[in-house]
């Protein structure tokens, strides 16, 4: 009976370990069980903007003084706020010109997202050669609804973002190696869900380089990539 009893634990046993074989045959060893993150940052992708490109300007130092028409304010002579938006971005157009020094380049792109009850205006601005910074964002809001513009301060308001929040946002952004020395958001826009989206302007330090300034794209409390990163894929 001994015999038989061993005989039947060691016919268990075996049973046991081919179940526990068969449930663990398709692990993979050093795989973390809920899946990898292959975006540590979190950040590092442009959310869909709905922001369109309507204008660019190539202009070199001497050149002739070239404008820039965007049709969303051509076409609107008669909106005064419109109208302003479209005098003041000519004014910026030339004084920029004539600033430019023997061997630079401007490079303008106007990028549009219209609405139901917003139109947006980005205007950026690079001057090359360029080493390191993103360039220059500069923006124009009207609100259909009050038929008037919107600045940043209100925006900011709108959205209940204050500027700790805005540092606690660009602090998480850094990646190793940096800090940022100085923050603001002083542009945005309306995107598609109708909410605003801040271009923060951040004085970055990192080790090795000298300080450079980024601009940060923050929607819903969050960096969600570069300005550089959302003119690439406006560009797409």
């Amino acid at each position: 009976m001994k015999s038989l009893k061993k005989l039947a634990a060691l016919l268990l046993a075996v049973m046991l370990l081919g179940a526990l074989t068969a449930c663990g045959g398709d692990s993979q060893p050093n795989q973390p069980a809920g899946g990898g993150n292959d975006n540590p940052q979190g950040g590092n992708q442009i959310l869909e903007t709905g922001l369109t490109q309507v204008a660019e300007l190539e202009v070199a130092a001497g050149a002739e003084p070239a404008a820039l028409e965007i049709p969303q304010l051509a076409e609107a002579a008669d909106n005064a706020v419109l109208a302003e938006f479209n005098t003041d971005i000519q004014a910026k157009l030339t004084e920029w010109q004539q600033a430019l020094m023997e061997g630079e380049t401007l490079l303008v792109r106007a990028c549009v997202l219209d609405t139901e009850n917003y139109l947006s205006v980005l205007l950026t601005k690079e001057v090359a050669p360029n080493y390191g910074s993103d360039g220059e964002v500069y923006y124009y809001v009207y609100d259909k609804i009050v038929d008037n513009k919107m600045d940043v301060e209100y925006a900011k308001a709108w959205m209940s973002l204050s500027e700790d929040a805005i540092a606690e946002a660009v602090n998480a952004y850094m990646e190793e190696g940096q800090k940022w020395v100085s923050c603001n958001a002083d542009a945005f826009y309306v995107d598609t869900d109708e909410k605003a989206v801040f271009l923060v302007s951040a004085k970055v330090r990192q080790e090795g380089a000298e300080d450079w300034t980024y601009i940060y794209v923050l929607k819903d409390g969050a960096i969600v990539g570069r300005l550089s990163q959302l003119v690439e894929q406006i560009n797409q």
